[in-house]
């Protein structure tokens, strides 16, 4: 009986297929590359089902740490918005995370490709995406993003977004509310952590103004060339809402947005209190 159970749980697996196996893939296209390695699209052998592997690349210790603190930051988090991850192995002294496929591309490319900012409605749709699984990042496990930005919100044909590349995540001790790391992508970074003081889950609700601002407007609220420049004007809070490109965009947009973008960390929405901001509870209605 044990062994007829034992035989049955294999023949199961078989069926339904491993993702712990590099076996188990056919590799197809590059489709991206996050903190930490390249990212390819892939086949499930026994399955057909398409997904996003994401492999090891560049200085091994330190990636090594990298992947598997997002491995276990990612095996934390179980919601719609954050996408999943199905597997790991390891291949050629390379870890590879398996994770399910977004055929829709990232939020930069889908901005490219429509050559226009977003309507407020899509807008709204993907921000409550991006904000409800911040919220549960946040409230739930205690991790903290630190690199929100439209290259790591993904899409799919069908609308549904989903944030990903968790490697510069980390969770916030019970001990202290407060992280001290230098990390991020410089334009996108909140001005505490380009002040070198200490920060806490407020430098995602910065990425989220960021990419609110984008979607909407059209362009980066900070783009000033020169790097150092630009930091100065990012801890400054100096950004505008040029009126050729936000003269239609909606007063509760907009206040959502120079709260987000507020310097003082303290001062800015909570997830929670940016998913019950007026605008995102806003259904379809003229301005």
């Amino acid at each position: 009986m044990v062994y007829q159970s034992v035989l049955r749980k294999k023949r199961q697996l078989i069926e339904k297929g491993s993702f712990n196996c590099s076996d188990s893939f056919y590799f197809s296209d590059t489709i991206g590359e996050g903190s930490g390695g390249k990212v390819y699209l892939a086949e499930h052998i026994n399955t057909g089902q398409q997904v996003a592997i994401k492999t090891e690349s560049g200085n091994k210790e330190r990636l090594h740490h990298n992947l598997n603190k997002e491995i276990d930051i990612l095996r934390l988090i179980k919601h719609e918005n954050v996408v999943t991850l199905l597997g790991v192995f390891e291949f050629s002294e390379e870890k590879h995370l398996v994770m399910d496929y977004m055929d829709g591309g990232d939020l930069l490319d889908d901005l490219y490709k429509k050559k226009r900012p977003h309507s407020e409605p899509r807008a709204r749709e993907i921000v409550a995406g991006i904000l409800s699984a911040i919220n549960f990042c946040h409230t739930r496990v205690g991790v903290v993003h630190r690199d929100l930005k439209p290259e790591n919100i993904l899409l799919d044909k069908r609308g549904g977004v989903k944030i990903t590349d968790f490697g510069l995540s980390t969770r916030l001790l019970e001990t202290s509310s407060y992280l001290t790391t230098f990390c991020g992508t410089p334009s996108y970074m909140a001005p505490e952590v380009l002040r070198h003081e200490p920060y806490g889950k407020a430098v995602d609700i910065w990425g989220v103004g960021i990419i609110l601002h984008i979607i909407l407007g059209g362009y980066h609220p900070f783009f000033e060339p020169d790097d150092a420049k630009n930091n100065i004007l990012i801890m400054k809070g100096q950004y505008k809402l040029y009126n050729k490109y936000w003269s239609h965009i909606s007063p509760d947009a907009k206040y959502l947005i120079r709260g987000m973008l507020n310097i003082c960390s303290s001062e800015r929405p909570t997830s929670c209190e940016a998913l019950k901001s007026a605008w995102l509870l806003a259904t379809e209605r003229s301005y």
